[in-house]
């Protein structure tokens, strides 16, 4: 790869619709690109006592987040991809860097990153509509439809810690769902530049 263009803050974690870091902290963790020793995006600390943070976040988060018209959540992951798309290079560093891909291999996880948003939109929002049944027994009609369960937690693998990630986060957030994003420790950075 080529001379990093890039140097990355390490915010902290994002609960409460704000980065911090860690109070308590436990331990951290440096990131350091395997194609390259020398290169560390960053020293990453982290505490047990974030999950139970996190987790009382989102489930306060949840009351008001399955109240919202599937329009509404759609336009709101519209603005994600936006902000995906304003960070286009440094999410593609970033994933190269942490994960040793060519830069060409983060091109394309970047692109199917952003183009999760559109496809779960218009194709897969339309596989939990809610419909009847006409005469399902005799003087009955059914219906089925769907409802938000609440808190998810998505956990990101090292190997596509952009892409795969997003593949659980866009749906879940779509159907009214609330998540909770604990990125690979091998790519801690690409999980702070999604959130």
């Amino acid at each position: 790869m080529a001379q990093p263009r890039f140097k990355f803050t390490v915010l902290g974690n994002y609960i409460h619709g704000k980065f911090a870091p860690p109070q308590d902290p436990n331990g951290d963790r440096i990131s350091r690109s395997p194609a390259n020793f020398d290169d560390e995006l960053g020293r990453f600390t982290y505490s047990y006592r974030s999950v139970d943070e996190a987790v009382g976040s989102a489930r306060q988060a949840f009351k008001k987040w399955r109240l919202q018209s599937q329009l509404d959540r759609a336009q709101l992951l519209k603005k994600y991809q936006e902000a995906l798309k304003r960070r286009e290079d440094e999410l593609i560093e970033a994933i190269a860097r942490e994960v040793g891909k060519p830069l060409w291999e983060s091109k394309t996880e970047y692109s199917a990153m952003v183009n999760k948003v559109d496809v779960t939109i218009q194709e897969s929002a339309r596989l939990i509509e809610s419909f009847t049944l006409d005469k399902v027994m005799e003087g009955t009609q059914g219906s089925c439809r769907y409802y938000p369960l609440g808190v998810m937690a998505v956990i990101g693998p090292f190997n596509f810690p952009g892409h795969l990630a997003n593949g659980h986060i866009v749906p879940a957030l779509l159907t009214g769902n609330v998540v909770i994003f604990k990125p690979s420790e091998k790519s801690p950075m690409v999980g702070q530049l999604m959130a």
